[in-house]
């Protein structure tokens, strides 16, 4: 217990057990050597350098008398409940206080157990064999394969050699204590409790949780997890190494290990389909429009499986298979460019020059629009109102994507599926002013597909190439003031970036028929972006708070909704956006050229449109299957043009039904379980169940015993 009880901690800032007045009563040797160890230690520990720092408050000292008092009473409270305070003045920040908070390991042990936290040092269960054995060498780094007859690997074996730690980590520590700060009262009324509510009111100015310790590399002495972290995972030269994901979970919790598992899985199997990319793009159009469609979905309907059956292994290894959610409730729960132009260049590719400007248009708008949606989806989950915090974050996490979903997809399948549907012929009057612009906004005379592809590589490499910037341009004395000069890391934070990945994968997996080279490009941002945010986890943001969850949570069913819509939308780009249809009935039908199957004749004195522009002569050509103009029918849908849409309709249907079985056979085949993690988690609950019968046997033993003696010592009271 802190000695701190006796005296406010922030009328005394340096509390009662004063570093100098010790260091005055030792000698000039006994000085140097406990200011030595400060510095091997790095400053991650109180003043007696054995106690660690896992919590820091930031207090302004020029606060209200109300709001010291209520910090005093709060980490009285807290004291009461065993955590342990020691308070620094600051030279760089003279007006704050820093208040370090350790909780012992006892303490922590016995919360972890009331809240139900199955702590790592505890997991019995057996750890199923890693890939270690893979004899990719280059793939590997000193964390993912260890030498251990290295001093390297005795610097830090517990981490380097991946096996289950010891003790309580320092993610574990953090997170027992945020549940106790975040349960603590304040005050007298029913509200005043918890840290979030101090930080919202401003009675604390900030709180954070504290790294292990600088990320510089150290040539000699034990190396912390962080250091490890930043020079084999945080570091651009391992870009095409595999992820120490043990380490990952080990210091930053389940929820980033996840992230960064499901980031570096997804990036794996898109290598496949970029080889089907580049092939299709070297080989032709018309060999992508039969093939590539479908095997690109069945692609990731197959790695969809796999990647359930991934997250059920790291689920196990990670002690999350008997996760309890946090049933408290809420806090909130309680209270124009079109035009004429003389340059030659621009007349020649108006039509490209158009899609590019326009598209770049609407790239800058999908990127405000995100912004805003995001802060729409709070304040609807917000009004909601749930009742849990895992019920706020599912909700949020729908509402956010599908706000999203329809922000990033719309104009692609605008163009995709309704660009020149209203079309009828030239000079159609009375559809122009039902319609408007829409029935004059049609596609090139060889369909819309082009105009698909750049719409989907400006957004794939804008919206890359604009996140990347943000990330990469960043802002760069003591351990716990430095750690409050880092970026503030929220508690959503791993959503952006979630959604982000989603949105890509919904990108190729939706509209990739039409520009095989997104798995390209998607390799090449995903591989930077799992460097990028390593390198701030590690490097620039402050230590985010560890989450347990249960694999990537409801982004999961957003993924197998994504691989359903995709079934339908490719089946629809191979028959309606593509000219695959069209290209079998001309070859096998009675067409004879291509102009003669594709267009139509149109009278140009029939014209009733709003100018006529340069038109000269007779007749004229446009894109459509309609009766020419001597035609007792003239501009109504020929026979042809029903055939074609018949056609495409029956395409649609066959490619659902083919592509639906092939996928309940995958998803069939491959079990969301190994069979390796299903019989250890069945001999698990196997031990378990024998340890209850042993204890219930042996407390009805020890009830039947104490039974016996009071009956015969009631014997003895009666008889005498």
């Amino acid at each position: 217990m802190s000695s701190y009880r006796k005296r406010s901690i922030l009328t005394n800032p340096n509390g009662l057990d004063n570093l100098e007045d010790k260091l005055l009563a030792c000698d000039e040797k006994l000085k140097v050597l406990l200011e030595s160890n400060v510095e091997k230690r790095d400053g991650n520990y109180f003043r007696d350098n054995e106690r660690t720092i896992d919590y820091v408050f930031v207090y302004n000292l020029h606060s209200k008398e109300k709001f010291k008092e209520l910090v005093n009473k709060y980490i009285e409270n807290l004291e009461e409940a065993g955590l342990e305070f020691e308070s620094e003045n600051s030279e760089q920040f003279p007006h704050l206080l820093f208040i370090k908070v350790h909780g012992p390991r006892s303490v922590l042990i016995r919360y972890a157990y009331v809240m139900s936290i199955n702590l790592s040092c505890d997991n019995k269960t057996e750890m199923p064999p890693s890939h270690r054995n893979f004899n990719f060498n280059f793939l590997f780094t000193e964390l993912t394969r260890p030498d251990e007859s290295t001093n390297f690997y005795k610097r830090n074996t517990e981490s380097i050699s991946g096996q289950r730690p010891s003790d309580i980590t320092s993610a574990e520590r953090i997170m027992v204590i945020h549940q106790i700060l975040s349960k603590a009262k304040y005050g007298d009324q029913e509200h005043e409790f918890g840290l979030e509510t101090l930080l919202k009111n401003k009675y604390l100015q900030d709180a954070y949780a504290l790294h292990d310790g600088t990320y510089k590399w150290t040539t000699s002495g034990p190396l912390n997890d962080r250091q490890l972290l930043s020079k084999y995972w945080a570091n651009f030269g391992m870009c095409f190494k595999l992820q120490p994901l043990e380490l990952i979970q080990k210091y930053y919790g389940p929820e980033v290990g996840f992230y960064f598992s499901f980031l570096g899985f997804y990036n794996r199997m898109l290598i496949t389909a970029m080889i089907f990319g580049l092939a299709t793009s070297i080989y032709g159009i018309h060999t992508y429009d039969t093939e590539k469609n479908v095997v690109s979905h069945e692609i990731s309907t197959f790695c969809y499986e796999i990647w359930k059956r991934e997250q059920a292994i790291l689920i196990y290894k990670w002690n999350l298979l008997y996760l309890e959610h946090d049933p408290t409730m809420r806090l909130a729960v309680r209270y124009a460019l079109a035009g004429y132009t003389k340059n030659e260049f621009i007349r020649s590719y108006a039509s490209m020059v158009a899609t590019l400007t326009a598209n770049s248009i609407s790239l800058t708008i999908l990127i405000l629009f995100e912004y805003l949606y995001t802060f729409l989806a709070r304040k609807l989950t917000d009004y909601e109102n749930p009742r849990t915090q895992s019920e706020y974050d599912k909700s949020f996490t729908y509402k956010q994507y599908i706000l999203s979903f329809v922000n990033g997809y719309s104009v692609i399948y605008y163009t995709s599926f309704f660009k020149g549907t209203y079309f009828t012929y030239p000079g159609d009057r009375e559809q122009y002013d039902n319609l408007g612009v829409l029935n004059s906004d049609v596609c090139a005379p060889f369909g819309c597909i082009l105009e698909v592809s750049m719409q989907l590589a400006i957004i794939l490499l804008g919206k890359n190439l604009f996140k990347s910037s943000l990330e990469v341009i960043i802002p760069i004395m003591p351990v716990w003031e430095i750690n409050y000069l880092d970026v503030r890391v929220d508690y959503y934070f791993l959503y952006r970036d979630y959604k982000d990945i989603i949105l890509q994968y919904g990108y190729i997996i939706l509209f990739s028929a039409v520009f095989p080279l997104a798995p390209l490009l998607a390799i090449i941002y995903n591989t930077l972006e799992i460097r990028i945010d390593a390198y701030k986890l590690t490097r620039v943001y402050r230590r985010p708070l560890p989450v347990r969850t249960e694999g990537i949570a409801a982004w999961n069913v957003i993924l197998q909704v994504l691989t359903v819509i995709g079934i339908a939308t490719n089946a629809f780009l191979v028959a309606f956006t593509t000219q695959f249809v069209p290209y079998l009935l001309r070859v096998y039908g009675d067409a004879t050229s291509f102009i003669s199957y594709t267009f139509s004749e149109f009278a140009v004195d029939d014209y009733r449109g709003v100018t006529k522009g340069n038109m000269s002569g007779n007749i004229c050509y446009y894109k459509g299957k309609r009766h020419p103009p001597n035609h007792a029918e003239k501009y109504k849908p020929t026979t042809t043009y029903w055939y074609e849409y018949a056609s495409r309709t029956l395409t649609v249907i066959i490619i659902e039904v083919l592509v639906m079985c092939f996928t309940s056979l995958i998803a069939f085949a491959i079990p969301d379980v190994p069979r390796s993690i299903r019989e250890r988690i069945a001999n698990q609950e196997r031990l378990d169940m024998e340890l209850r019968e042993k204890n219930m046997t042996r407390n009805i033993k020890n009830k039947d015993r104490n039974s016996r003696a009071i009956s015969i010592s009631s014997d003895i009271r009666l008889r005498k």
